[in-house]
């Protein structure tokens, strides 16, 4: 998987996260975080991903952040570990 490959599917849940959770800084602190702490730290994530990647040889520190950020959205029901696996697959297809 490719850094353009990594955007496009940070690009897939970026455009989900904003239709379902405002803009805005979630409270990390918390030990047990609200459903929507988690998707506003979610789609918080998604723009970090992105800096990240502007830094050379940082893909794998991108990958772990992509790993978490699929994480929140699976036990959060926004998308199935077969959606997450088929966007992967189609990021690596380009048309």
């Amino acid at each position: 998987m490719s850094e353009d490959d990594v955007r496009r599917v940070v690009a897939i849940y970026r455009e989900s996260l904003s239709s379902i959770v405002p803009y805005e800084s979630a409270n990390t602190e918390a030990r047990y975080p609200t459903m929507m702490e988690g998707l506003k730290h979610a789609r918080f994530m998604c723009d970090e991903i992105d800096k990240i990647l502007e830094e050379p040889a940082n893909l794998d520190k991108a990958f772990r952040w992509l790993g978490f950020l699929q994480a929140i959205l699976w036990t959060h029901g926004i998308f199935s570990i077969d959606d997450m696996r088929n966007h992967i697959r189609a990021a690596g297809h380009k048309t």
